[in-house]
């Protein structure tokens, strides 16, 4: 039996399978980085903003076992949730 939920980014469905899991929720108020060392061999991260608030836009950028979040408006402050998965 496999398992499975949807988030959308942008309209489109990303599909979450019992492959991957839901590894870390972050609140972001500002520009930041987070990095991880416990990630299993083989396996990678993926992040996606699951929430912001109106006025609000960032991105949010993997590499290795690090996520950054930053502002598309400058020095604006943001507001929302990234989801953080493991692959």
């Amino acid at each position: 039996m496999s398992w499975g939920i949807e988030i959308y980014e942008k309209g489109m469905p990303i599909k979450i399978t019992g492959r991957s899991f839901i590894f870390d929720q972050i609140a972001v108020t500002q520009n930041g980085s987070k990095t991880y060392n416990n990630i299993p061999k083989g396996r990678s991260l993926a992040a996606y903003i699951v929430a912001r608030n109106r006025g609000s836009y960032f991105t949010v950028k993997v590499e290795n076992n690090k996520i950054s979040w930053n502002s598309l408006r400058g020095s604006q402050s943001i507001n929302g949730i990234i989801m953080v998965l493991i692959k």
